[in-house]
């Protein structure tokens, strides 16, 4: 159960980081232009 909820976390975790990383990406090269 611990495990599980542990493994749930890290999968979110890398999802927002992700999603931060994309955001962040299209912010610059929006920024370029």
């Amino acid at each position: 159960m611990i495990k599980r909820k542990k493994l749930i976390c890290i999968i979110i975790a890398l999802a927002a980081v992700g999603t931060i990383s994309v955001g962040i990406r299209t912010f610059s090269s929006k920024d370029k232009k």
